[in-house]
C-alpha cells in the first residue's frame, strides 16, 4: 500500500509540474517574410541629352517621350524649318536646368565631387522646348556614408525614393574617403520616371533574403549539430527540421523547404520552453 501511495503521489507531482511547465509556453505563428541588406545613398542622375532652344517660337512634332530615328523632326519653327535629330534620341518636352550635365564630368568621382555635383544649381535656358536624351546608357553619381564594407563591382539593384520596385544596374566603381564613399553606377532603362530623374536617393540592394522568421531562441541544435525547432500541433509538441540562412539580433531565417518534416509557415512555433520533446502533450 505504502509503494502504491508513493508511486501515486510521484505520478500526481510529475503531471503537476508537466502541466505547469507547458501552462508557462510562449509560442507565435510561423511567418514567412522578404527583406533586403542595402546601403542608403544619395546620388544626381546623368545623361547625355541636351535642352532644345529654337531662335524662333516653334511647334512640337514630336510625342512627349517618342524615341525618334536619327534626321527625324521633332519641331517645326516658325517659317517652316524642321527641327531634326541629330542623332537617334528620345524627346521630352521638359526640362529642369541641368542637361549641361554629362558623363564626362563623372571620371575620377569622388564623394566631394558627388557633392559639388548634389549643390549645383539649376540653369535658366530661356526659350526652351525640350530636351533629347540621346546615351542609350545613363548614370546614377552617388555618395554614402558608411565605415563598413562596401560592394563589389558588378550587377546590383537599385531601389530609387518613391518607386516600389527595384531595378538592375552595374556598379562601375566604388571610392572610400574615410567614412564616406563616391560610387557610380549605369543604368539602361527608359521611360519618363527614369529619364526624369535627378538628384535623389535610393537603396542600393546587396542581397534579398526570404524565408521563415524565428525568434533566435526558438532554435535548438542537436549533438551532430543539426538545429530544430518544436511547434505545437492540437496540443502535441513536434520537432521541426530547420536552416537557417541569415542571422540578426533580432530574428533569424529559415529557409523555405518542401521536406516532410521541415518547418512550414502558420505552424505554431514554441518560442522557449525547457526539457520538451517530440510526441509530448501540451498546452500553451
Amino acid at each position: 500500500m505504502a509503494a502504491l501511495l508513493f508511486i501515486a503521489a510521484c505520478a500526481y507531482m510529475g503531471a503537476a509540474l508537466f502541466g505547469k511547465l507547458h501552462r508557462e509556453l510562449e509560442t507565435e505563428t510561423v511567418r514567412r517574410i522578404s527583406f533586403y541588406d542595402s546601403l542608403s545613398l544619395r546620388g544626381v542622375a546623368v545623361r547625355e541629352e541636351q535642352s532644345v532652344c529654337p531662335s524662333a517660337p516653334a511647334e512640337l512634332l514630336a510625342r512627349d517621350g517618342s524615341r525618334l530615328p536619327a534626321g527625324g523632326a521633332f519641331a517645326r519653327e516658325t517659317g517652316g524649318e524642321a527641327l531634326l535629330c541629330p542623332c537617334s534620341a528620345i524627346f521630352f518636352s521638359d526640362t529642369d536646368g541641368f542637361e549641361a550635365l554629362n558623363p564626362a564630368m563623372l571620371e575620377g568621382l569622388s564623394p566631394d565631387r558627388v557633392e559639388e555635383l548634389l549643390s549645383a544649381r539649376a540653369e535658366e535656358r530661356s526659350g526652351a522646348i525640350g530636351r533629347l536624351v540621346t546615351g542609350r546608357g545613363w548614370y546614377f553619381a552617388a555618395v554614402a556614408e558608411t565605415a563598413g564594407t562596401l560592394p563589389e563591382k558588378g550587377r546590383c539593384s537599385l531601389l530609387f525614393d518613391g518607386m516600389d520596385q527595384s531595378v538592375p544596374a552595374e556598379l562601375l566603381s566604388v571610392s572610400r574617403d574615410g567614412s564616406r564613399a563616391a560610387l557610380l553606377l549605369r543604368l539602361t532603362l527608359e521611360g519618363r520616371e527614369f529619364l526624369s530623374l535627378r538628384k535623389t536617393g535610393a537603396e542600393l540592394i546587396f542581397s534579398s533574403y526570404t524565408g521563415l522568421r524565428l525568434p533566435p531562441g526558438s532554435v535548438r541544435e542537436d549533438g551532430e549539430g543539426n538545429e530544430y525547432v518544436y511547434t505545437l500541433s492540437a496540443g502535441t509538441i513536434r520537432q521541426r527540421e530547420v536552416e537557417i540562412i541569415y542571422k540578426s539580433g533580432d530574428f533569424w531565417l529559415a529557409a523555405l523547404s518542401a521536406g516532410a518534416e521541415s518547418l512550414r509557415e502558420g505552424e505554431t512555433l514554441i518560442v522557449s520552453g525547457e526539457n520538451l520533446s517530440e510526441g509530448e502533450v501540451a498546452e500553451p
